[in-house]
């Protein structure tokens, strides 16, 4: 193991990793809702950057129910999509506020992270699948 990863030491064994699994679903679903707000092409299909992130998470929280069970998973899951809602609210909020006189850059947030409120409502749709892929997987 790198020796920049400090584990607790007084955690249970079996509790060592739910933390640093935690960290990186929340981080890939931030990410990906971010990177979702460009398109990328692949010949002549298109897709959105958070497309090649997104299913990770699935694997984080599969990982999750699996090693830590179904109510920590679920745990976890709630923490994903309250970040996303945080991270969306704050990205509404600050496209609204005026810009500084010095900062040339308004059109160009708003049209990047200003889309970004708008892709938590599909997060909220992903939440019934989840829900069932963790029954399935925890029992």
């Amino acid at each position: 193991m790198p020796n920049w990863i400090v584990l607790p030491k007084d955690l249970p064994r079996g509790l060592r990793y739910y933390d640093l699994i935690g960290g990186l679903f929340v981080a890939v679903l931030l990410i990906s809702n971010i990177a979702a707000t460009k398109l990328v092409g692949f010949g002549s299909f298109p897709f959105d950057g958070g497309t090649f992130l997104f299913p990770l998470s699935y694997i984080f929280g599969d990982i999750l129910t699996e090693v830590y069970g179904f109510g920590r998973a679920r745990r976890v899951i709630w923490l994903g999509f309250a970040a996303n809602a945080l991270a969306a609210l704050t990205f509404a909020v600050v496209t609204a506020l005026p810009p500084a006189s010095i900062w040339p850059n308004q059109e160009a947030f708003a049209s990047i992270l200003g889309f970004v409120p708008r892709i938590v409502p599909g997060f909220a749709g992903c939440l019934p699948l989840r829900r069932v892929r963790q029954f399935r997987y925890s029992g």
